[in-house]
């Protein structure tokens, strides 16, 4: 026994020793010479030894478009032991001319070793000198829907096989980072190959891959070529009686410029930064409300574009209707004949300033490329009858109407006939105390006027409890929905909308860290502060920790009366 394990360890020892004195480091390529744009297989191999710390030349000219990929082989032939390890690269030369680059390192038992320098040759493409049967039976190109486009407007990007043999499989290596755009694959339903003529030579066109890019901002922009592996059938060889081997084959894209423009001029006021073919319809919940109610008017937006970048369009329904920030109740994308293709819904308030008819005309924009120019969408017009609710008309709408100090008509026939005070000493006093309060009543008079006109935040603070209320209504539509994080996140919108429209403080800085303080300054008592906290706390922990549907009824109800007794409050 132990003399047969001596011999093992003696023939591990020799081969240990074998392997130490045939150590190797070698530089290889495919080819020396190759094709402007095309691509060169380069591979540093360390043999019969592990090697540390590989350190590959600098490509000087060529650009790196895989790798490095490692690989290591062991084998076992006629007693002695075999191994290399190897670092492989693909690189590609985007202009003609001779590229060298020099040695590469490697350190096995603390001894450095180098690899002998390479040159490589980039010549034009010339289709006269080139193997016709090789480079002109397959290529690929990377096709541009587009040259130019302004920002956001959809551009797609085509990676396209033409072939007049058969392709087993592909691999795209070097796909670009598309700064200054966003993209999104459009993966769906493999297309069918078609086929198109080419010099008098029927090709095979079938698309690779396809991307969707959005331009983000203005500038030109060019996308380095793709190398495309691909799995071409060697009628040489065959791995079985049946089956042919297949061969790795690589092929380079074109290079492709973008120039990305700026929006034009004269944009709408509903315009919020849609490109491409829109549609848009809208309706309103109701035909009748009072002056303590809203209208809710839901906008749905479709079209072939990101959803992210169109954002809800600006409404002007006049003085007499306030619109509020809208909510998005939906956001749906989805590829749709080779297009990105998006549905947007969003949801209007609007609060009525005093009571009759009003009629609006929700409008959206976009801009075409197909036209050059903005398109503006409308639905209805939409009409409702806004009634007086529970809370009386306000003094501004009253001064607006002319109706507070309104100049008394005396009664011609009484005025006609001579009184006892008529002339007398008592008649002049009167008359004297009247005209002197005449300017006094014109100067008070004006004052309303003023802080009716140019005191909005008034009446913000006036018709905060309707607007929260009215949120709160839609908290109510999405907790019956089922949409548990919506509706907390509209929660929290309607208590701090509410607290930033009554205390006049800037939304911005309504946040729960420092809402404790806000209260407190204003002078809130300690006990509506601590139920603010309570409300705002609960609800972040269940967006947080991800909620169920428990307690969401609970939830709405203390945020109800939460709003109503701080409208008691303030208005002590």
């Amino acid at each position: 026994m132990t003399k047969a394990l001596n011999i093992l360890l003696l023939l591990f020892l020799s081969s240990a020793i074998s392997l130490a004195q045939n150590v190797r480091f070698e530089a290889s390529v495919d080819t020396r010479k190759i094709i402007q744009n095309s691509t060169v297989n380069v591979e540093f191999t360390i043999h019969n030894a592990e090697g540390q710390n590989f350190t590959p030349p600098k490509f000087n000219g060529l650009r790196i478009v895989g790798g490095p990929n490692q690989s290591t082989q062991m084998s076992f032939i006629n007693g002695r032991n075999s191994r290399k390890k190897s670092y492989g690269y693909v690189l590609m030369a985007s202009k003609p001319g001779k590229f060298r680059f020099d040695a590469a390192t490697i350190e096995v038992d603390s001894k450095k070793y180098r690899t002998k320098p390479i040159t490589i040759e980039v010549v034009k493409a010339d289709p006269k000198s080139m193997q016709a049967s090789e480079e002109y039976d397959f290529f690929v190109k990377a096709l541009l829907s587009d040259s130019t486009a302004i920002i956001g407007q959809q551009v797609v990007l085509n990676y396209t096989l033409y072939t007049r043999i058969d392709i087993q499989n592909y691999d795209l290596m070097n796909e670009s980072e598309y700064d200054g755009f966003f993209s999104m694959p459009l993966e769906g339903r493999r297309e069918r190959a078609q086929r198109e003529i080419i010099d008098n030579k029927e090709y095979y066109v079938q698309s690779l891959k396809k991307i969707a890019l959005f331009p983000q901002q203005t500038g030109t922009y060019e996308f380095d070529p793709v190398v495309i592996n691909l799995g071409v059938r060697d009628g040489n060889r065959r791995n079985s009686f049946f089956q042919r081997n297949t061969k790795k084959i690589q092929r380079t894209t074109n290079p492709i410029k973008i120039q990305v423009i700026a929006n034009p001029p004269n944009k709408p006021l509903s315009y919020s930064g849609a490109v491409g073919s829109y549609g848009m319809n809208a309706q309103v919940d109701k035909k009748t409300i009072t002056t303590d109610d809203a209208i809710k008017i839901t906008m749905i937006i479709k079209g072939s574009g990101d959803a992210k970048i169109v954002t809800a369009p600006k409404q002007d329904f006049g003085l007499d209707l306030e619109v509020y920030e809208p909510n998005i109740l939906s956001e749906d994308q989805m590829v749709d004949k080779g297009f990105v293709s998006s549905q947007k819904i969003f949801e209007y308030l609007v609060v009525p300033k005093k009571t009759g008819r009003f009629t609006v005309q929700p409008k959206f924009s976009y801009f075409s490329p197909d036209s050059n120019r903005y398109e503006t969408l409308t639905a209805g017009p939409f009409s409702f009858n806004v009634a007086q609710g529970m809370k009386a008309i306000n003094t501004i709408e009253a001064v607006k109407s002319d109706k507070v100090l309104s100049p008394m008509i005396a009664n011609p026939a009484f005025v006609s006939k001579p009184t006892i005070l008529f002339g007398s000493a008592l008649h002049w006093g009167l008359l004297g105390l009247i005209l002197a309060a005449i300017p006094f009543l014109f100067m008070y008079k004006l004052k309303l006027r003023k802080e009716a006109n140019i005191d909005p935040r008034l009446i913000q603070a006036q018709n905060a409890e309707k607007v929260a209320i009215a949120k709160l209504s839609v908290a109510k539509s999405l907790m019956n929905a089922g949409s548990i994080r919506q509706f907390y996140e509209e929660i929290q919108n309607g208590i701090f909308g509410y607290l930033s429209d009554r205390l006049e403080v800037p939304y911005s800085q309504m946040n729960k860290s420092d809402i404790n303080k806000i209260l407190t300054d204003k002078n809130v008592p300690q006990d509506l502060t601590d139920r603010v906290s309570t409300i705002l706390q609960k609800a972040e922990m269940a967006l947080f920790a991800g909620a169920g549907s428990v307690g969401m009824q609970e939830s709405y109800n203390d945020a109800k009366e939460l709003i109503l007794g701080l409208e008691a409050h303030f208005k002590r």
